[in-house]
């Protein structure tokens, strides 16, 4: 009866509004109202109708993160799992590169045992507090813990003692 995205408003019309102020990020298969490149309109074996596995289906397009991961030490398990929307959301979001939350608060929403130790300890780290990414890759690293650098290197970049400290 429909084409493209009208199709899909008939049902999906809150989704499809424009965010408040038109502020915010949306996904270009999305924003060009390519609903069936990611959606199977009648029927799938994936969660949200996708036309494949999440994982399959975001790595067609951002193949540069899967291959980044396939050669890292450390991977996040919500991408080593295809789970992408734990963290970003697949259409639109208010946050740059589709974020369901800022960080630290959307890190914490899985390790939940880093909030209570935060929650309980005297003094927390400032780059903590920040943004996880200021320290970690939330995707893949070839350093444990996705760590974005060499562990002196990254100290060093705010704790100018530990690299001259280290250098003596």
């Amino acid at each position: 009866r429909e084409t493209g995205p009208k199709l899909c408003q008939g049902c999906h019309a809150d989704l499809m509004k424009e965010q408040a102020g038109g502020t915010g990020t949306k996904h270009p298969p999305f924003a060009k109202g390519d609903c069936l490149g990611c959606h199977d309109a009648h029927g799938s074996n994936a969660r949200g109708m996708l036309v494949t596995d999440q994982k399959s289906l975001c790595l067609k397009c951002h193949a540069g993160q899967g291959k980044a991961a396939a050669s890292a030490r450390s991977v996040h398990s919500a991408f080593s799992s295809g789970d992408c929307s734990k963290c970003h959301s697949p259409h639109k979001a208010a946050l740059k590169s589709l974020l369901l939350a800022s960080s630290p608060d959307l890190c914490l929403s899985c390790h939940a045992e880093m909030k209570t130790q935060m929650a309980s300890a005297k003094f927390v780290h400032k780059a903590v507090q920040e943004d996880c990414s200021n320290c970690h890759d939330p995707h893949a690293s070839n350093f444990a813990m996705q760590i974005n650098k060499d562990p002196l290197a990254l100290c060093s970049t705010c704790h100018e003692k530990v690299a001259k400290k280290a250098t003596e």
